[in-house]
């Protein structure tokens, strides 16, 4: 931060969420003197914890007015092309994020993920490993908790990044994994091509960068890649290593590595984050023991294809991670039977037509809640559906179309936003109005 040689001095914070929560928390603990300025466009949905209440609140019209502080954090939805950031960043004022901040100070090895879908998965996959190997490792970044939290403790970092942090950031890392790379985030980023490039950034400063050459297109990689992900049997890219999967075993080099036949979670997508783990666990020097352990000891992190519980032969699936349709469509590839399907929230601009035609195929049933349901319902017609006023109508909604069994499925293909603060909220409601309306009847 510009302020060392400083008596007095300002840190500003525009927009309130996780990451600025904990750099708020982090200058307030290092530099009590700093006077902390908090920016946001709207008013937030959620206020500073008592422990670090900001000196000067400033929302709505006057949120940038007078921008003079000697360092700003923005939180990751905010572009930095605004006129008012671009005058104080010519005035002097230093323009930062929590994860800049972190990757410009940090010293021991990272692990740094992202990908249109899989990357928390796997980020709670690569923490996990590193910790049944010994080391003290935390996921973070987009995952949920901010990589600041853990910048003065030693720990490993595994950091999650979104397309919106990676626009602004050039990760520094031991590892890089890149997942895949779709269609996302459209309402945010001024074109698929901003998108792709934000995408393909978390695996420029790696000293070993891990991609899946069957989600990724070749021409966001970079020349070589340490190893190669591909069920498909495509390497058609310079790497060292090629992972993949063959009758229950996870491939090295052609050759049989590890037998995971007997795991419990064995869908695709999973296999997918199997594979990076895999690659991962040779870069880090991990043997295959913890990565047996970690593989067969995995279930479902929170709000990814999680079962709340099955309640008279209908089981309740809370997916409220799935914020794209090509999330949505990758869990119904592991779901089968009659399903109610909960959509909506706050769209993203993206293409709805391969989810409808999927739900059509399947006569999946479904119920709508949230912002974009009118324009869900437009891309649905010929399908059964209709809307709900708030989660717990729309779990009564779905259960009654289930008339012989099968899943209550909440996979909106859609951000929280609007009557959430995050998809975790979401999902937690989900379970919480679950267990309300038929935990009891168990």
């Amino acid at each position: 931060m510009r302020f060392s040689d400083k008596s007095d001095f300002s840190v500003g914070f525009f927009g309130l969420g996780i990451s600025n929560i904990a750099a708020m928390r982090y200058v307030k603990k290092h530099y009590p003197e700093a006077r902390l300025i908090l920016r946001s466009d709207k008013a937030p949905s959620m206020a500073p914890p008592d422990d670090i209440k900001p000196d000067e609140v400033l929302f709505g019209q006057d949120a940038t007015r007078g921008i003079c502080e000697d360092t700003l954090f923005l939180s990751p939805t905010v572009r930095r092309q605004r006129r008012e950031l671009t005058e104080a960043r010519d005035r002097g004022t230093l323009i930062t994020s929590d994860i800049e901040y972190f990757l410009e100070r940090y010293r021991g090895d990272a692990i740094v993920i992202s990908g249109s879908d899989g990357k928390s998965t796997l980020t709670y996959l690569c923490a996990d490993l590193l910790c049944r190997a010994g080391r003290s490792a935390l996921p973070c970044g987009n995952f949920g908790r901010s990589p600041l939290d853990i910048l003065d403790t030693g720990e490993l970092a595994v950091i999650e990044l979104s397309s919106f942090q990676l626009t602004y950031t050039k990760p520094r890392a031991t590892v890089g994994c890149l997942t895949s790379v779709f269609s996302d985030h459209l309402d945010w980023h001024r074109d698929i091509d901003e998108y792709r490039r934000a995408k393909a950034r978390v695996l420029k400063g790696c000293e070993y960068a891990i991609a899946d050459t069957d989600e990724v297109p070749s021409e966001l990689l970079p020349h070589r890649l340490f190893a190669c992900v591909s069920l498909e049997g495509r390497y058609d890219i310079g790497c060292e290593h090629r992972l993949g999967f063959k009758e229950g075993y996870i491939t090295l080099d052609g050759a049989r590595h590890l037998y995971i036949g007997d795991a419990r979670r064995l869908e695709e997508y999973n296999i997918r984050n199997y594979l990076h783990l895999t690659a991962t666990a040779l870069a880090m020097g991990v043997g295959k023991d913890a990565l047996y352990e970690t593989v067969m000891g995995f279930r479902a992190i929170p709000h990814r294809r999680e079962t709340v519980g099955v309640f008279r032969g209908i089981e309740y699936i809370n997916s409220s991670i799935d914020t794209s349709p090509s999330r949505t469509i990758s869990t119904l590839s592991g779901i089968f039977g009659d399903i109610s399907l909960i959509l909506g929230g706050r769209e993203k601009g993206l293409d709805l037509l391969p989810l409808a035609e999927i739900i059509k195929r399947r006569q999946i049933k479904c119920v709508l809640i949230g912002e974009c349901r009118d324009k869900f319902a437009v891309s649905l017609g010929g399908c059964e559906y209709e809307y709900a006023e708030d989660m717990q109508d729309a779990i009564r909604r779905a259960t009654r179309q289930l008339k012989h069994g099968g899943t209550v499925l909440l996979s909106p293909a859609a951000t929280s936003f609007g009557s959430y603060f995050s998809f975790e909220q979401r999902g937690q409601d989900f379970k919480e109005c679950v267990m309300r309306l038929y935990g009891e009847q168990v």
